[in-house]
């Protein structure tokens, strides 16, 4: 019996300290690790920005995912869709180094693929694909700092703006 309810009170305070790391606010929005009221739907480490609906900060990585299986005959650890067409610019995945000093020694990567493994012949780094009936790229790369793309004539599997060298 003194067993039984020393292990109610451990479990007690176990969930009330796990219940202060973990907050569903008066808005509906759910926060994790902050104090502060979070603008997104679910901020961790931080209050987030209003327009995101997941909203992470931390000094380390990110966001980790790993599958151990495939589904059909795609195996994803990540799948990012975006449907909506009332903007401008649509992108699936954003990857960006921002700073606001520049500086000379290390490497940036705004996205780095790595492919290997596979059937010999059939391992890519990077891989893109235009679909539809419109003009376009697989690829467009550009050097200019400012470029959000140009007009494009055809459909090509890579588009280049600027100089390119193979």
């Amino acid at each position: 019996m003194k067993l039984k309810i020393f292990a109610t009170i451990a479990f007690c305070c176990v969930a009330f300290v796990c219940n202060a790391q973990f907050k569903i606010h008066s808005n509906g929005n759910i926060s994790i690790n902050t104090t502060s009221t979070p603008l997104s739907q679910i901020s961790i480490n931080s209050a987030g920005v209003a327009d995101h609906c997941f909203y992470l900060t931390g000094t380390k990585n990110g966001v980790y995912s790993r599958t151990t299986g495939a589904g059909y005959n795609w195996g994803y650890a990540g799948d990012f869709e975006n449907s909506g067409f009332t903007s401008n610019f649509i992108v699936g995945v954003k990857g960006a180094i921002l700073s606001s000093t520049e500086y000379n020694n290390g490497r940036s990567f705004g996205i780095m693929g790595v492919g290997g493994y596979a059937t010999n012949g059939w391992n890519y780094g990077v891989f893109g694909r235009l679909q539809g009936s419109k003009y376009g790229a697989g690829v467009y790369g550009t050097s200019n700092p400012t470029d959000n793309g140009t007009y494009v004539d055809g459909k090509y599997a890579g588009y280049f703006n600027g100089n390119t060298k193979v």
